[in-house]
């Protein structure tokens, strides 16, 4: 996926959140990180989110934070093969299946939450790859 394209992924997906209660600054700005490094490597967005009924189709992506995240996936040197799989979830998911694609994967660190428009917490959990 091309840098542009990544960026207007990165921004449906965490556009609209900011760092929830003893989350920095620092924690968004990894995730997102994590998020475009997996998308330039290959990921499809399906693969990097639970959520079934797709509500980030109603966030524009020109949110606010839009400059801060072209700025990321423009400094972004991602490696050659991925070393971790970012997954984000939300305290909205409901089906069981939704995690089917990371089931029984160690989440290696956990970042979040991060909070949405509608005060939604999302948390976004890193597993190891060994692809």
């Amino acid at each position: 996926m091309v840098r542009a394209s990544v960026a207007d992924v990165v921004a449906q997906m965490t556009g609209t959140w900011s760092p929830g209660p003893g989350v920095t600054k620092g924690d968004l700005e990894e995730a997102r990180s994590t998020l475009a490094t997996a998308l330039l490597l290959g990921d499809k967005p399906q693969q990097l989110r639970t959520t079934i009924v797709d509500h980030e189709q109603f966030v524009p992506t020109t949110v606010a934070s839009r400059p801060a995240i072209e700025e990321i996936v423009r400094k972004l040197k991602p490696p050659k093969a991925p070393q971790v799989r970012p997954f984000v979830r939300s305290s909205t998911d409901f089906d069981p299946t939704a995690l089917a694609s990371v089931a029984g994967m160690k989440a290696s660190k956990t970042l979040g939450p991060f909070l949405d428009q509608l005060g939604i917490p999302h948390l976004e959990g890193c597993r190891q790859t060994h692809r």
